[in-house]
């Protein structure tokens, strides 16, 4: 049997019965099956990745909420203790 001289040539009859096209498929049946877990496992860290970032943007969200609950409270007990500091004085003029 004869090689073709052009190896590029899949559909060469020249070629097929040494084996070489059959081992040529498997080979790119195996280089595509690479790229494509390598573009799984891309994917796979792009979703971490951006669950990682939201997860983040949640905490920072909540501690954002917490220091504003924490203001109000301190200005609520501010104006509680002035409310109260005013009645003293009140009474204290009254008596």
């Amino acid at each position: 049997m004869r090689i073709a001289k052009n190896w590029g040539d899949e559909n060469s009859e020249e070629l097929e019965g040494t084996g070489i096209l059959r081992k040529r498929k498997r080979q790119k049946k195996k280089e595509e099956e690479k790229k494509k877990e390598e573009e799984k496992k891309k994917e796979e860290k792009k979703k971490k990745e951006e669950k990682k970032k939201k997860e983040e943007e949640k905490m920072k969200e909540e501690k954002k909420k917490e220091e504003e609950e924490k203001k109000k409270k301190e200005e609520e007990e501010e104006e509680e203790e002035e409310e109260k500091g005013e009645e003293r004085r009140k009474r204290d003029l009254d008596v």
